[in-house]
C-alpha cells in the first residue's frame, strides 16, 4: 500500500497488503464484531458513549523511537506511522470526523465543530491509540456501508501484512552476520522505511538492530513486538530482557497545564518507570499441580533419538 495509514482504513479491510486478518462485522451475535475502539479510543469518540480509552496512551519509550517528544508543541513528523500509530498534541486527522472536518487532537479544543461530540483527554504519556480506531458513525457509514453499533465496528484486524514478510526476509539472509550488503535484503528493508520516512535516503547495509527497530516502529500497536522479544530470547535471553528492561514505561507530569497555556514547559516533568530484569519472563513455568503430578517435567530435557522408534 502507498500510504501507510490506509492499511488500517475500513474501505482498505481487505487491501492487497493484508495476507492474514479478523474480518469482523456488525451484526445480532456477539463476538462478530471488532470492540477495540471502545477499549482504546478517547471518552466520548462516537456517539454510543461506548469509548473509555482516555487513560490509555502511548508508551514515552515508543514515542523516543519514533523521534517526538510530548513534552514539547512542535511535531517532527518524519515518520508517517508515528502520526498512524500515536495520536499527540497538534495532529490532525482527517480520515476522522470525516462529516465533521476531520479531527484535532488538542487538549485545548475538547469538541467537534459542530459541537456534536466531547471527548476527554488525559492520558499520562501525551498520547493516544490511532490504530483499531474508527472515529464516527459518519466515517464508519463511509468506510463500510454499514452503521456504527455500540462496542462494535467492522474494522479489520491485519494478523501478517506483506511489510512482515520483507523484514523476516531481510533478517533470514541477514542470519548470524553482523550485517548485511545483499541486494535482495536491502529491497524490502528499504521497501518498508521508504513508503513511511521523508526524505529517506535507503540504506546500503543493514543491521539486526536496524531490522529490529523497525520492526517496531512498523508494527507498534499490533500486538508483534513481544514475539520479536520471544524469538531474541532463544538465542540471546539477557540481551532480550535489557532491551525490555530499558524502555521507559513512565509518564509525564503537568501536561495538561502545559498544552492549556498555564504553565511553561520547564515545569514539565518525566517520571520513568522501568521493568526490572527480573520480572521478565519469556515462557510461562509449568503450573504446580502439573508438577506435584510428574516431578519430571522440573527436570532438564534429556536427549532421544527418535530415529530408533518404529511405526
Amino acid at each position: 500500500m502507498p500510504v501507510y495509514s490506509d492499511n488500517f482504513r475500513l474501505a482498505n479491510n481487505f487491501n492487497e497488503e493484508s495476507l492474514i486478518a479478523w474480518h469482523w462485522t456488525i451484526g445480532s451475535q456477539w463476538t462478530c464484531q471488532n470492540t477495540e475502539q471502545s477499549d482504546l479510543g478517547l471518552n466520548g469518540f462516537d456517539e454510543f458513549g461506548d469509548t473509555w480509552g482516555t487513560w490509555v496512551g502511548l508508551t514515552i519509550d515508543l514515542q523516543d523511537a519514533f523521534g517526538e517528544d510530548a513534552s514539547s508543541l512542535v511535531r517532527n513528523n518524519t515518520d508517517a506511522r508515528r502520526k498512524a500509530t500515536i495520536m499527540m498534541q497538534g495532529d490532525h486527522y482527517d480520515y476522522f470526523w470525516t462529516d465533521k472536518g476531520g479531527f484535532d487532537y488538542d487538549w485545548n479544543k475538547t469538541t467537534s465543530s459542530d459541537k456534536a461530540l466531547t471527548v476527554t483527554y488525559g492520558s499520562a504519556t501525551g498520547s493516544n491509540c490511532v490504530k483499531d480506531i474508527v472515529g464516527d458513525n459518519a466515517d464508519h457509514v463511509a468506510g463500510s456501508g454499514i452503521a456504527l453499533a455500540r462496542m462494535a465496528t467492522a474494522l479489520s484486524m491485519h494478523l501478517l501484512r506483506l511489510s512482515d514478510v520483507y523484514l523476516i526476509y531481510a533478517e533470514a539472509i541477514l542470519g548470524n552476520g553482523s550485517s548485511t550488503s545483499d541486494a535482495g535484503a536491502l529491497k524490502a528493508f528499504n521497501a518498508v522505511r521508504g513508503r513511511s520516512v521523508s526524505n529517506y535516503t535507503a540504506k546500503s547495509s543493514i543491521t539486526f538492530d536496524d531490522i529490529f527497530s523497525e520492526r517496531r516502529l512498523e508494527f507498534a500497536g499490533e500486538g508483534d513486538f513481544w514475539y520479536d522479544f520471544v524469538r531474541l530470547s532463544y538465542y540471546k535471553p539477557t540481551e532480550a530482557k535489557a532491551r525490555l528492561a530499558a524502555q521507559n514505561r513512565g509518564y509525564w507530569n503537568g501536561l495538561e497545564d502545559y498544552y492549556k497555556g498555564k504553565t511553561a514547559k520547564s515545569t514539565v516533568t518525566k517520571t520513568v518507570v522501568n521493568i526490572p530484569e527480573s520480572n521478565i519472563f519469556f515462557a510461562i513455568p509449568f503450573p504446580d499441580t502439573d508438577q506435584s503430578a510428574n516431578p519430571n517435567l522440573a527436570k532438564d530435557p534429556v536427549s532421544f533419538d527418535f530415529s530408533t522408534i518404529s511405526f
